[in-house]
Formats: C-alpha cells, sequence, structure tokens
C-alpha cells in the first residue's frame, strides 16, 4: 500500500478514536487537518485500510459500517435503542472456538461476531422512566 497523506490522516484519526468511528465522523475529524478531502476519499482509504488489515470494517445489517483501530482479540456489542458500538473481551468465544472444532473435526481460520441488545446506559433510563430501581 502506497504511502498517501489522506490515508496517513485517516488512520491517525481512527487509531485516536475512543468509539468506533463511521465514515462520516472519520470525514468530519480529517476535514479539520486536509480541509479540500472528499468524503468518497475518506471512504475509500477506510475500504483500503481494511481490506489491508490495518483497521476492521465492522458491518452492521441496516446501518453503516464502522471502523475499529484495535487489533487486540475482542467482539463487539450493538445496542438497539442507542444504536452505539461497545467493546466485548473475547475469551469465552475462543473457549466455543475450540470447542467447535473438536466435535465438527474442522479449522476455524476467520468468523465475526456480532452481538445486539440494550446497552447498561439504556437499560438504567428505561427503569428510571419507571420508577424501577437496578440493584
Amino acid at each position: 500500500m502506497r504511502y498517501s497523506k489522506q490515508r496517513e490522516a485517516i488512520l491517525r484519526v481512527v487509531n485516536a478514536s475512543n468509539v468506533h468511528p463511521t465514515a462520516e465522523m472519520v470525514y468530519r475529524e480529517v476535514k479539520k487537518e486536509i480541509p479540500n478531502i472528499s468524503l468518497g476519499t475518506v471512504y475509500r482509504n477506510l475500504n483500503a485500510l481494511a481490506d489491508a488489515s490495518q483497521i476492521k470494517r465492522i458491518s452492521i445489517p441496516k446501518d453503516v459500517d464502522h471502523f475499529d483501530h484495535r487489533h487486540v482479540e475482542h467482539y463487539h456489542f450493538c445496542c438497539t435503542k442507542c444504536h452505539q458500538l461497545y467493546d466485548l473481551p473475547g475469551s469465552t468465544i475462543h473457549q466455543l472456538i475450540h470447542r467447535l472444532e473438536q466435535e465438527e473435526s474442522v479449522r476455524i481460520t476467520d468468523y465475526e461476531v456480532l452481538f445486539y441488545g440494550i446497552c447498561q446506559k439504556c437499560q438504567k433510563g428505561k427503569e428510571e422512566n419507571y420508577g424501577i430501581k437496578r440493584k
């Protein structure tokens, strides 16, 4: 992959993010540094970086792609209320994969896991609306 100033800025924004940014979010940040960059350039570079395994693309059905810089094994949880993405540790899934490989006599080389549900913040907000306190 050839070096470009735009790609370097895009990668820097994704790496500095503490959320899982969308292309639009990355575009808004990079535009502060490179005012004439186009959204198309951001999309092309994010896809190139994901294809080169420098970042991870998180595809969410019926939503836009998000991007992640973390290379440590982990999984994602998508809140169906606020649509935020959260990182989850991966230790339990490793045990399941090992068991599947043994039981099914297969070798799993890649997989994607995306959990859906309601995050703690949204659960708490709902409980407060009904006067329920969680212990």
